[in-house]
């Protein structure tokens, strides 16, 4: 498989799950902990190879930090608070269209073995 299908293959992953988590949160049905499983998986599977999204710059997905701290530790203040849900909705309307694409993060480098 070359890097352009690979590249399109788990985008398609990415998107339809953005989809369907974005409809949940403009549903306003139960989304925060899914939400939040979502933006783990991204932040530590996935790395940004191009973003035009205004809330994610770079390669990465640490900016989502402070967002899964919120979800995590305070799900039903954060799914209430409107800058934060509106972070949430822009985010993940950004990646449903495109404007983050992602590929999975390489593994991380192995220690030498000390035997």
């Amino acid at each position: 498989m070359d890097k352009e299908k690979a590249v399109t293959g788990k985008n398609n992953a990415v998107i339809q799950q953005a989809e369907r988590l974005l409809r949940c949160v403009r549903e306003e049905t139960g989304w925060a902990d899914e939400v939040l499983v979502f933006f783990y998986r991204l932040r530590d599977n996935y790395t940004v190879i191009a973003s035009t999204s205004q809330y994610l710059r770079g390669k990465s997905f640490h900016a989502l930090n402070p967002v899964i701290y919120d979800l995590e530790s305070r799900p039903d203040e954060t799914a209430n608070n409107r800058e934060q849900r509106s972070m949430i909705t822009g985010i993940l309307n950004d990646l449903a269209e495109g404007k983050i694409l992602v590929l999975p993060a390489p593994p991380p480098a192995s220690e030498p073995s000390s035997a």
